[in-house]
């Protein structure tokens, strides 16, 4: 297990734990894929409960891995201090646990689950390609919020874009993707 594994009590009381309930997930259909990842729905056989999880193979040339490892540090440190607020911002989706598959050799992050449409799918469903500005100010207020509590605990968005922020079935707006600053802090230097 990496050092910047992590799980919260809510997923599993520690790594190990998460890791045999990760394995013992049942995956689905892929939801969504990244440069370095690929993302699929499971289910969990005793709880039902539905997750996201996000799995970062990892390459086995060393210089690949060492840069896919350093990104994957950067994503899991940004999401477990993410995951300890209280109250959690409902405008970002929240991460259970970060564990590496040692039989797989890839990381495995366990996030909430949201179906809804990308905003980039959302607009190309729209008439015309148009999203009405009513709702279009709504959506930017969100996003406003969510990047509002990023920054007032200095972790700063670098990757905002159409493809990571989603609606969930209920017209809100989530930023499914985490990925902060290019130094292997995931805090903002001001």
């Amino acid at each position: 297990m990496f050092p910047w594994c992590f799980t919260i009590s809510a997923f599993a009381s520690d790594i190990g734990n998460a890791l045999k309930r990760v394995q013992g997930l049942t995956f689905g259909e892929e939801i969504g894929q990244g440069s370095i990842c690929r993302v699929y729905q499971a289910t969990c056989p005793v709880s039902h409960e539905r997750f996201a999880v996000k799995t970062i193979p990892l390459p086995k040339p060393v210089c690949q891995r060492a840069e896919v490892l350093q990104r994957a540090a950067r994503e899991a440190a940004a999401a477990r201090v993410l995951s300890d607020l209280v109250p959690h911002p409902d405008e970002i989706v929240r991460h259970f646990a970060c564990v590496y598959d040692e039989g797989e050799d890839a990381i495995k992050m366990v996030m909430e689950l949201c179906r809804g449409p990308c905003l980039s799918k959302l607009r190309s469903q729209a008439n015309s390609g148009r999203i009405p500005e009513s709702r279009v100010r709504k959506m930017v207020a969100a996003i406003s919020r969510a990047l509002g509590h990023l920054h007032d605990i200095g972790l700063l968005y670098v990757d905002l874009k159409a493809e990571n922020v989603v609606l969930d079935p209920t017209e809100q707006v989530r930023h499914v993707r985490h990925l902060y600053d290019g130094s292997t802090s995931p805090t903002c230097s001001m």
